[in-house]
């Protein structure tokens, strides 16, 4: 499938999700028809339906394993290429299998007809196990998330109905395995939302559309139902720390050398701080502290609430409306309007002038301000630091102060433990 993304034509790819699914469906086939399989067909939550390769076909009377190469089309997903592999056991009446005491599975049950098969699934090597409430998953489970769950289920309901075998199983044990997931997954979020020890599986449509700004945008929001789940869900507002927020690594590194705060427990953005905040009210987040460098932040003075500079670039543009509006001379906005680095704008600016720098900051923050308080509807307190790598902190909100001693506090309580 492809679909058509700014000028370009992109091949859309499918999810670790439709992969585990695939591949639990083939093995499925496998294990109650003694067959080999070539092809398994899919039907994706997008009401896309998939016809994908079987690779790797190993089975006997009670077991079955096999995989699915991951495919994300022009997406660039570290997972692409890898093999997710389904391996299968079934238990019958007069059958045992000694299952893995530690996998913590997750627990479901299908009706054939007049029976009942219970269906557990979880995660082997490569696939991360979850060490943090926040998560779509369970703490100390599998990180399967729930659609994928689901498509598994749902495929190996339709073998069954399909095959109509004369004995049914009454469990089938699933165990899902990521080729290199744990060194893959060393390049996804997952370390940071506390997910050890290899990949998600993931997907919500089960297809993967190129270059998702979705994904992206969903990883920010998981974030921050975190933070809600830890801190908001089990404190009186005026009791909830603020929540950090940095659209980078330069805000990151800023954060934690000159301001002495880490982002261990914090919200890394990206250029998403329209989506930051509107994800923030909806989950009643009382306070935010915003710290990002000038080159992103300074955009939100003209409103533009999506920073990449793909979408929008305003920083000559914002720099030279409020430095004439404080005074400078038309040499200088020009100049401005001609530099291409914050820091080069600021040194034009601070060269025309006494104080001139002071009055300009003073100027574009109270119209960050203004959009800020407008996107929010003043429904939570936000408060920024925006700052240069050569002249630092250049921008602080009226309260930042007060809540940049508040993260302090609480970062020194959490290291008290």
């Amino acid at each position: 499938m492809e679909i058509v993304q700014g000028q370009k034509i992109l091949k859309t790819g499918y999810t670790t999700g439709s992969c585990s699914a695939a591949a639990a469906k083939a093995a499925i086939y496998m294990l109650l028809t003694g067959k080999r399989y070539e092809y398994v067909r899919l039907s994706t939550p997008k009401g896309i339906e998939l016809n994908l390769n079987v690779h790797n076909q190993q089975f006997n009377q009670n077991f079955a394993s096999c995989s699915i190469v991951k495919d994300a089309g022009d997406d660039p997903d570290v997972t692409h290429g890898l093999h997710i592999f389904a391996k299968v056991n079934a238990v019958y009446e007069d059958s045992f299998f000694m299952q893995n005491l530690d996998c913590n599975p997750y627990e479901h049950t299908v009706e054939i007809g007049q029976n009942q098969i219970q269906i557990f699934i979880y995660g082997g090597n490569g696939v991360g196990r979850v060490t943090k409430i926040g998560l779509s998953c369970e703490k100390d489970k599998s990180a399967i998330n729930p659609v994928p769950r689901q498509m598994i289920v749902n495929g190996i309901k339709e073998a069954l109905e399909e095959i109509k075998p004369q004995a049914l199983p009454t469990q089938l044990w699933i165990e899902l395995e990521v080729e290199n997931g744990e060194e893959t997954a060393k390049k996804t979020f997952n370390p940071k939302l506390g997910i050890i020890g290899g990949i998600s599986i993931l997907g919500t449509s089960g297809i993967v559309e190129p270059m998702s700004e979705k994904a992206l945008v969903d990883t920010i929001k998981t974030e921050i139902a975190q933070f809600a789940k830890l801190y908001v869900a089990q404190s009186e507002p005026e009791d909830v720390p603020p929540m950090l927020v940095c659209p980078g690594n330069y805000g990151r590194d800023y954060a934690k050398e000159a301001l002495g705060i880490d982002l261990e427990n914090g919200v890394k953005c990206s250029n998403y701080i329209g989506e930051m905040l509107d994800y923030s009210c909806y989950l009643n987040i009382p306070k935010i502290l915003l710290i990002g460098h000038a080159g992103k932040l300074i955009k939100l003075a003209a409103g533009v609430m999506n920073t990449h500079s793909s979408t929008a670039d305003s920083r000559q543009e914002v720099m030279a409306a409020h430095s004439a509006m404080q005074g400078a001379k038309a040499e200088t906005v020009k100049q401005i309007m001609e530099a291409i680095s914050i820091e080069e704008m600021i040194d034009i600016i601070n060269a025309d002038s006494e104080n001139l720098g002071l009055k300009t900051f003073d100027s574009i923050e109270k119209k960050i301000r203004m959009h800020i308080d407008h996107r929010t509807k003043n429904k939570i307190e936000v408060e920024y630091i925006i700052f240069t790598k050569v002249h630092k902190s250049i921008i602080y909100s009226s309260c930042a102060l007060k809540l940049l001693k508040e993260l302090k506090c609480e970062q020194n309580k959490a290291d008290r433990g």
